[in-house]
């Protein structure tokens, strides 16, 4: 609440209510600071907007904790009397000043002033009765008008100012005031709401989430829940800018930014609570995943020969054998350090070891069936499939180092370019490093384990890059982006990915020369943003598209198929039976997550599970909903649209920010002109969208016309209805792929019949 007045304007502080006007300096609820001021001069201006700054983050502070604060700073001092003080007070001001104004027009000057000087001598703050502060002009009007040139000086005194220390002082003691009353309840308010939440909701359009989507943002991970097959619904994370390009360049989806100010613990529990239902849910889903991959393995190993294919990460880095390329000097060395610990046969006696432990290996019972308890986290268990697969990349890792076998020539990038030439220190970090690694390598070969294979085949890659950097002198790293990705994005539609690699790239290579050691995860952080950084290069180049995922591991995982293939010690019949009850497990572990997680239009989806998740992280605090984070919103049905739940956290939450990231169809629309845009009304004419298998057939774009979208619906479907037809002859040669298409253009045309708008063209 505010009063404005000429002379004065009133601070109001109160907690979301309106409160009545009081006179009192002290800041609390249903209190108030009287401010005023009149005429100020520049230096005392200065010092007012420095106030008027502080007490603008005042106001936001307060905000954050729940009042309802608003102020309009005009020019004023603050003052610790009441307002019939403050006249009395200018009363007496002012009646001093009136004295030499009178002495002024009397032609009386200053005994101190020398005769025939006038008034321009008379400087402002170096004679008493001066106001303070004030522009010389000021000053001139104390004294009286110049003497006539000979005339006899004026005899009569100036009196001195009783109030000029008083005015001289009250400026800093206004400041020392304001600052003890009102800067510790600023710096509270501003720690206690220090974190942000962000709440993200994307606009409707065809495919999958067709109502839109929702997730939270915490620092620049994003947590959300997402259809899975099966029916089911599950809870994801992702890195924010691959999210945002995903949703608003792909999918061609605008983005809707609410922040919410939380405190620092609130931050944390409810992180924390996200993290670990992510880490349950990949526990439980993990289940059945494993039971598929025992049965299948079991039943590709009951198969008389030929030997089955065994596809092992890692190995595909290498040139297989029998080539004829020379064999690598790092990993010779290696080898040659090896042979002196364990002997000639050193390295032959331990393959024979692991032939046995593949032997030996028996699969374990299946799992227990799932509770009906969602807070239920499976034991992890080290299975059969993967005991098989990591003796298996044990032996080929012996068989590696035997040979002194090569890199593949595509497995690693030797990229031309000073951006990745050597600098001065960095060569000493990466050879004290690739030390320190071949170390490692020579550690875990005296103590082998099975799960140890696939990081010796990723170690002895690495050695073999790092030896060729240390040769060539420039940056040599494994290729971590070979696997396809089926999310990619023409480098003309996003710019801005190459300056996010380029600085991730000299991000991570400052650990080069940081003075500190580098680890395992500063390599693979600097082999992965390099590969980031090539790859964009070459998307401006136009050579490759840029993809739009991130790899989901920090280690190369290239597959290849070992030379020998060891059988367990089982008969085909028993492999048989174990396989069949690896796959009853399976199935009846899906039908208990189908149970959990079974995906409902209105009871459980990505809003609901949002909110539920949010309100269960809440329950374990001390303080209630409306304290963490502003408002309560319970998952009820009326909030599980997505776009209602954005305006439910609009007006509930305590939101301090609104953002707002355009598609990519908006932002091309933003910089065209009359005529181009009215050829994107369509996309026949459109030169930005091009139709892709996955959209359905439309004639109109009705994402940014509004009062004919009822006649570009119709059309539209007629459009849908025509190619659902088209779609019906088809059938026996498509496998109904074109029908279910028009059936679906179909159904977002219909709201567009009444001013609503689903579809916007996907860039698939």
């Amino acid at each position: 609440m505010i009063e404005s007045h000429h002379a004065s304007t009133r601070l109001l502080v109160s907690p979301n209510r309106p409160t009545h006007p009081t006179r009192s300096v002290h800041v609390s609820q249903n209190q108030s600071i009287a401010l005023t001021r009149s005429r100020p001069g520049p230096a005392r201006l200065l010092v007012l907007v420095q106030l008027g700054k502080l007490g603008q983050d005042f106001r936001q502070s307060l905000h954050l904790v729940g009042f309802d604060v608003r102020i309009q700073l005009v020019e004023f001092e603050v003052v610790a009397e009441q307002e019939g003080a403050l006249r009395e007070k200018r009363h007496r001001i002012h009646h001093r000043i009136r004295p030499i104004r009178q002495q002024r027009r009397r032609g009386v000057l200053c005994p101190d002033q020398p005769a025939g000087t006038g008034i321009w001598h008379h400087r402002l703050g170096r004679r008493q009765g001066h106001l303070c502060r004030h522009r010389q002009g000021t000053g001139r009007r104390q004294t009286g008008p110049a003497t006539v040139r000979g005339a006899a000086p004026a005899t009569r005194e100036c009196r001195s100012d009783p109030y000029a220390v008083h005015r001289r002082g009250l400026p800093l003691i206004r400041l020392a005031v304001f600052a003890l009353l009102v800067l510790p309840a600023t710096l509270r308010a501003a720690e206690a709401h220090s974190a942000r939440i962000d709440y993200l909701y994307l606009d409707a359009n065809e495919g999958q989430a067709a109502g839109g989507h929702a997730a939270l943002r915490f620092g620049d991970d994003v947590y959300h829940f997402e259809y899975v097959e099966g029916g089911l619904i599950r809870a994801a994370r992702q890195a924010f800018e691959p999210f945002r390009r995903l949703y608003t360049e792909t999918e061609n989806r605008t983005l809707h930014i609410s922040r919410i100010a939380v405190t620092s613990v609130v931050y944390t529990a409810l992180r924390e609570r996200f993290e670990s239902l992510l880490r349950r849910q990949n526990a439980q889903f993990e289940v059945p995943a494993a039971l598929h991959r025992d049965a299948e393995l079991l039943a590709l190993l009951a198969r008389p020969a030929p030997q089955p294919g065994l596809p092992v990460k890692g190995l595909g880095l290498f040139e297989p054998a029998g080539t004829d390329r020379p064999e690598d000097p790092a990993l010779a060395g290696l080898r040659t350090r090896a042979l002196a610990r364990y002997g000639a046969d050193g390295l032959r006696t331990r393959m024979a070891s692991v032939r046995q432990a593949i032997s030996a290996l028996r699969p374990g019972p299946p799992d227990d069936p799932l509770p009906s308890d969602a807070n239920h986290s499976p034991p992890w268990r080290y299975r059969f499939a993967d005991r098989y697969h990591d003796f298996h990349a044990l032996l080929e890792a012996y068989r590696l180092l035997e040979r002194a076998a090569p890199l593949r020539r595509d497995a690693c990038h030797v990229p031309a370019g000073r951006e990745f030439a050597l600098r001065a220190g960095e060569t000493e970090t990466l050879r004290n490093f690739a030390g320190r690694l071949e170390d490692w390598v020579l550690a875990a070969l005296d103590r082998p384990r099975p799960d140890q294979g696939p990081g010796l085949l990723v170690a002895f890659a690495r050695l073999e890059a790092l030896g060729k950097t240390l040769r060539y002198g420039r940056l040599v790293f494994l290729d971590t982006l070979s696997e396809p990705e089926p999310a990619v994005l023409p480098w003309s539609s996003a710019p801005p990915v190459f300056t996010t690699a380029d600085a991730d790239f000299r991000l991570a290579r400052r650990e080069l020369t940081g003075g500190r050691e580098l680890d395992e995860v500063g390599y693979s952080l600097l082999e992965n943003a390099a590969n980031r950084r090539l790859e964009a290069r070459r998307a401006l180049a136009g050579k490759a598209p840029f993809r739009l995922r991130i790899p989901p591991g920090l280690m190369p995982a290239r597959p290849g198929t070992p030379t020998e293939i060891v059988r367990p010690a089982l008969d085909a019949e028993a492999m048989q039976d174990a396989a069949a009850a690896f796959l009853a497990a399976e199935s009846a572990q899906r039908e208990r997550l189908a149970q959990i997680y079974r995906y409902h239009l209105v009871e459980r989806n990505c809003v609901t599970e949002l909110f539920r998740t949010l309100n269960d992280g809440l329950a374990g605090l001390n303080e209630s909903d409306t304290r963490a984070l502003g408002g309560h919103i319970e998952p009820t049905a009326a909030d599980a649209i997505p776009f209602v739940s954005a305006q439910s956290v609009e007006r509930r939450y305590r939101i301090t920010e609104s953002l707002e990231l355009a598609s990519r169809r908006k932002l091309f629309l933003e910089s065209l002109d009359a005529e181009a845009y009215l050829a994107e009304l369509s996309p026949l004419s459109s030169a930005i969208y091009p139709h892709n298998d996955e959209d359905s057939l439309f004639l109109f774009f009705t994402d940014d016309a509004t009062w004919p979208r009822p006649l570009f619906g119709a059309a539209n479907l007629a459009v849908g209805a025509a190619e659902a037809l088209a779609g019906i002859l088809t059938l026996p040669f498509d496998a109904g792929r074109t029908l279910h298409r028009g059936l679906r253009g179909m159904l977002v045309s219909l709201p567009e019949l009444a001013f609503f708008n689903i579809r916007k063209g996907t860039f698939r």
